[in-house]
Formats: C-alpha cells, sequence, structure tokens
C-alpha cells in the first residue's frame, strides 16, 4: 500500500530547459537526462518499477557531521556500539 502511495505522488514534468525530471516526492527531483518525451515516459516507468521493488528509494537530508568531529565526541567504545546500532551488516572484529 505504501509503495502504491509512492508511485501515485511521482510525476513527470519537463523544466524551461526542455530536460524531463521526475518528481520523487515534493521537492526532490531526478533528472531523466533526455528532452524526448516518449523517452521520458519509458524511464519514468523503469523509475515506478524500482519504486515497487524497493530498489527506489528517496533519502532525506538530515544534518551531517565530519567524521573527525564524530569520533572526538565518542570513545572507542560508543564509537563500536554507534556502528552496531546504525549498519545494516555490521562489521564484528
Amino acid at each position: 500500500m505504501v509503495e502504491i502511495a509512492k508511485i501515485k505522488s511521482m510525476r513527470l514534468f519537463k523544466r524551461s530547459n526542455g530536460t524531463w525530471y521526475v518528481e520523487i516526492k515534493r521537492g526532490v527531483w531526478r533528472s531523466l537526462q533526455t528532452k524526448d518525451e516518449k523517452e521520458a515516459k519509458i524511464r519514468f516507468k523503469a523509475l515506478q518499477r524500482e519504486v515497487l521493488q524497493g530498489k527506489l528509494v528517496a533519502i532525506d537530508k538530515q544534518q551531517s557531521i565530519t567524521l573527525s568531529l564524530f569520533l572526538k565526541n565518542m570513545g572507542n567504545g560508543q564509537v563500536k556500539m554507534w556502528l552496531l546500532q546504525h549498519m545494516k551488516q555490521p562489521i564484528l572484529y
């Protein structure tokens, strides 16, 4: 159900420079790198299929910090715990 909502929120549009874009979600655009309408529609359908297959993910912008600042603020044990909590497949050593 969520994937269907994502597909319905996607839209195809053409910018003034003639290039076609897809709006993945509000405020997040991706160029289809074509000025041909037919090709843009083909690429748009391919992106919709990727959403259904879970291959296309729109990443929300988050505040980032440098690695050196991250390491400075955390002790060695805390870094290992953070990695274990935030990595999909943690590296155990």
